[in-house]
């Protein structure tokens, strides 16, 4: 066990410092790749201690093969990141079998942060006008659906229990996130609008765990799905809004609710009433603001003429509060300070998405007093950031 470790570690290293796609720097030919791949699929299988240095030398091969590829890339470079696509079968079958969940106790162990990353690092890599890849990458997508829908089934006894399932869900999500990036940006983004319903509601259940990390993760996923999925992402809103509260909002999660809105558009508007109130309850949390103003900017770019009909003055008198110098204006407090900053860039980013958005002059002209009010209150505190 420890000579199959260490070879396999020192193959992983080899892969790091020398593995390159360029045809000059190669360390393996042709006839040797067959072979090392049969050598980490196999291995891939093996024990714990060994299987593990398999999902890092395999991470290490992917990256060494991240060149774009397009119709018009260079034949060379095309060709060499092809040579993955015939084992990406095998090597997915020994990272999974690597990192594979027991039946009676799934988060018995720490969940393996090497086999995931790895998979992602193959998903990203892979060649999609190569017909094996894109099987590969298909296969693999409801394979990790089923790891996640038994990580959010299983029940956690133990506080260690309780951890390793949250890192195991924000592992997975971010699997997914790279599968569904993979294949909405190709031909094949039909395969995930047809697993998009089931994705919907696992993401979702994830932004309700107590694990920050796993739920940027989830939020992450939903907005690349969202993006793969295009307009017809308005099918799975009510799914969405069930899992839509002020105690789930974060920074990464309202950049996902700016994405939607860009994503759908005006296809939004039966939506767009009840996201609004929710967004400014949610002003009422100091840590949040920031991030709110800025997105009302963005949803002011996304439906222009509707946000300026429906939601522009209300807006505009949250955005006059926010810029009242009494809340932060020449503090000497460092986190007041900072906080102060914050919030001036979220009511930055919010006038000009507004600005932006909005067509009637008249409208624009009194934002542009509001800004210009607005710039010459921060240009009297000196406390402001340069």
């Amino acid at each position: 066990m420890e000579i199959r470790g260490t070879a396999t570690c020192t193959l992983g290293q080899v892969f790091e410092l020398l593995h390159s796609p360029a045809l000059d720097k190669r360390f393996f030919t042709n006839e040797d790749f067959p072979r090392i791949m049969a050598a980490l699929s196999k291995r891939g299988k093996d024990v714990p201690e060994v299987s593990k240095e398999v999902c890092e030398a395999i991470y290490f091969l992917a990256r060494g093969y991240d060149v774009p590829i397009s119709s018009e890339v260079d034949h060379s470079k095309k060709k060499i990141s092809s040579e993955l696509s015939p084992f990406l079968s095998g090597v997915i079958d020994a990272i999974l079998s690597a990192s594979e969940l027991d039946k009676k106790t799934p988060f018995g162990l720490p969940a393996s942060a090497s086999a995931y990353g790895a998979l992602i690092e193959i998903v990203r890599v892979s060649n999609m006008w190569d017909f094996e890849a894109v099987i590969a990458i298909m296969d693999l997508m409801p394979r990790i659906m089923r790891r996640l829908n038994t990580a959010l089934d299983a029940k956690a006894i133990s506080s260690d229990d309780k951890t390793n399932r949250q890192n195991l869900q924000a592992l997975l999500c971010d699997v997914l996130h790279a599968i569904i990036e993979k294949l909405g940006n190709s031909l094949h983004a039909d395969k995930v609008r047809e697993s998009a319903q089931s994705m919907s509601l696992q993401f979702c259940r994830v932004l309700t765990c107590d694990c920050s990390t796993a739920c940027d993760k989830a939020a992450l996923a939903i907005g690349a799905l969202a993006r793969a999925v295009g307009p017809k992402f308005l099918d799975h809103m009510p799914i969405f809004l069930q899992y839509y509260s002020v105690k789930l909002f974060s920074p990464i999660y309202l950049e996902v609710i700016g994405t939607i809105f860009h994503v759908l558009g005006d296809e939004i508007l039966p939506c767009c009433d009840d996201m609004m109130d929710v967004l400014y309850e949610g002003l009422s949390k100091p840590k949040l603001k920031p991030q709110i103003l800025a997105c009302f900017g963005e949803i002011a770019l996304a439906i222009g003429k509707h946000f300026e009909e429906y939601h522009l003055q209300a807006v505009r008198k949250k955005l006059k509060e926010a810029a009242n110098p009494r809340y932060y204006a020449n503090v000497s407090d460092e986190d007041k300070v900072d906080y102060g900053n914050q919030l001036r860039q979220g009511i930055c980013k919010a006038y000009s998405g507004i600005l932006r958005g909005i067509k009637d002059q008249k409208s624009g002209l009194k934002v542009a007093a509001d800004l210009v009010e607005f710039i010459e209150a921060v240009s009297e505190d000196e406390s402001r950031c340069t």
